[in-house]
């Protein structure tokens, strides 16, 4: 019964569910009605049939022991669990181990979801960025034709986006994404068309959110392409984009620098001020982080930069892990940049770097916006290497094959 199942339903759990859960982890913050529902779909069609295929499939992970990013990441989380220890009291500990299971639940999803079909990711991200395009044209028309609402109204976007900065990280990725696949997937001149339409879409949604955040992602991008490719076609893409960007700052200068630099370096100074009283171990992953702004008599609950947040929880030496992790994955990009999937993962992953200097906090969240800048390319370049080792593995074991017959 056993071998029924495993032979019949799991298959079919990777062919046809993780798909499908995949595309609601992408998407669904667009269509359902309540965060929650959101949440609901990622575990049942996600995260629920990752942990059943893994009771089944255990073995098929150990190649994804052998990736020194997976390594790092695991040492990463040990030390988040080992700072339970020192962060408050009050803090809920299972819940923060919780989510650092269904961090890693994730990165396995994914890695089952390619495991029989090599290209299903990068299919359904090119299906996810086809409904951003959509949603954030029919945003453009809504706002700004039919409904006449002023040009300096920042979009936000439909179903659950909730404010215009955090939708225009998850357009931002997305757009990124279309870059990245222009120039590593082959292509015909429909294609060619199609992601022309995707790029300019979504691209122009971002402007109109004014996220000066976003446009800071997509510097980094496109200066990492520029760098890892060197080529004609990476040098058109990022003067098209430098040419979009002038040309809408001079028109919106006004809107744009009204709102000055908000308070990010207030913000910082507080945050490295705090971290200075304690510097190597931080406060501990869940505790609270409140940053006072007396000239708003308001309370901040993080500093607007993803790496200074990681470091007021984890002090100076989680971040030298952070920085490790980020340093395997780049260094893996580049050697292999000719791998497609790695490739694509690492100009996403310079997006969510570059983005989350200005933006953001805690990334040990359940999934949200954070996740598009963070878990999920970090989870394309682990996929990627898992792959390169599996294919060496079985390259060594057909030469040791082969060299017990010759013997």
């Amino acid at each position: 019964m056993i071998n029924n199942f495993s032979k019949k339903i799991l298959p079919s759990i990777q062919n046809y569910i993780l798909p499908i859960g995949f595309f609601f982890f992408l998407t669904g913050i667009l269509f359902f009605s309540s965060m929650s529902a959101y949440h609901a779909q990622i575990y049942l069609f996600l995260i629920l049939p990752a942990l059943i295929i893994t009771a089944f499939k255990f073995k098929a992970l150990s190649p994804l022991l052998l990736s020194r990013s997976f390594q790092l990441l695991l040492i990463l989380f040990a030390f988040i669990i080992l700072s339970f220890l020192w962060n408050n009291t009050e803090v809920s500990d299972l819940t923060k181990l919780k989510r650092l299971l269904l961090i890693l639940t994730f990165i396995i999803s994914l890695l089952y979801l390619n495991l029989n079909h090599k290209k299903r990711i990068i299919q359904v991200l090119l299906v996810a960025s086809l409904f951003y395009a959509i949603t954030g044209l029919y945003s453009i028309i809504d706002a700004y034709f039919i409904n006449n609402t002023p040009i300096t109204f920042r979009l936000i976007g439909v179903g659950n986006l909730s404010n215009p900065l955090l939708s225009s990280h998850i357009y931002g990725i997305f757009t990124v994404f279309i870059v990245a696949y222009y120039n590593t997937m082959p292509k015909t001149t429909f294609k060619s068309l199609l992601l022309a339409f995707l790029f300019l879409s979504m691209l122009s949604f971002i402007f109109f959110t004014y996220s000066r955040t976003a446009l800071i992602g997509l510097t980094g991008a496109f200066a990492f392409l520029l760098w890892l490719q060197r080529s004609k076609k990476s040098l058109y893409i990022g003067v098209i984009i430098m040419i979009f960007i002038i040309i809408f700052t001079v028109m919106n200068f006004e809107n744009i620098s009204n709102r000055g630099l908000s308070y990010r370096p207030e913000l910082w100074t507080i945050a490295l001020e705090k971290i200075a009283l304690r510097p190597v171990l931080g406060y501990g992953i869940g505790t609270e982080l409140l940053i006072y702004i007396e000239e708003l008599n308001k309370n901040f609950t993080e500093p607007h930069n993803i790496h200074l947040g990681l470091t007021y929880f984890l002090g100076g030496l989680g971040l030298l892990i952070w920085f490790l992790l980020l340093s395997s994955l780049f260094i893996f990009v580049i050697k292999n940049k000719n791998i497609p999937l790695a490739k694509i993962g690492g100009l996403m992953l310079a997006y969510g770097v570059t983005a989350g200097l200005t933006e953001g906090s805690n990334i040990f969240t359940r999934p949200k916006e954070i996740w598009f800048l963070t878990w999920l390319p970090i989870s394309l370049i682990i996929i990627a290497e898992f792959n390169s080792k599996s294919q060496k593995k079985q390259t060594d074991n057909e030469i040791n094959h082969k060299t017990i017959q010759t013997t």
